[in-house]
This record gives structure tokens, sequence and C-alpha cells, in this order.
């Protein structure tokens, strides 16, 4: 029963990642962010590629660094934190 609760929790935290407290106000804000969303984990997984000991860590460590890279690309957009 844990280990299932364990991969549900896991599973949940793949689901589509949006930065908080960006500036949704702008008209691209949805494409932009969907264009983050594609891109990154691609990116990502080439970065990983160039190393055996990034790529067997990558299943640990990816989801923490696509959100990351996630806010970096709507970062390099013009995407200021709202407040």
């Amino acid at each position: 029963m844990e280990r299932a609760l364990l991969l549900l929790g896991l599973l949940a935290g793949c689901a589509a990642y949006e930065p908080p407290g960006l500036d949704r106000a702008r008209p691209t804000y949805t494409v932009d962010l969907t264009e983050c969303q594609e891109n990154e984990p691609v990116a990502l997984d080439a970065y990983n590629a160039k190393k055996a000991l990034r790529w067997f860590a990558a299943p640990f460590t990816k989801p923490f660094r696509i959100n990351d890279a996630i806010d970096a690309c709507m970062t390099k957009k013009g995407y200021a934190r709202a407040g």
C-alpha cells in the first residue's frame, strides 16, 4: 500500500509544471509556457546524455531540474515574477 501511494505521489509530481507568481496577463503566456514545457525536457535529456553519471542519475534528478529549467526559460522570455 505504501509503495502504491509513493508511486502515485511521484506520478502526480510529473504533471505539467507552471511556475508560480508569473505575470499571466500577457496574451502569449500560454503559448510561451507550452513551448517551455515541451522544449526544456528535451534539452535536459540532451544535457544528461553527455555524461554517464548524469544519465544514470536522471530518473531521480530530472523532475527537480525540469522545474528549474522551465522557470529559467520563462525568465528568458521576459516573464517576471508578480509581486
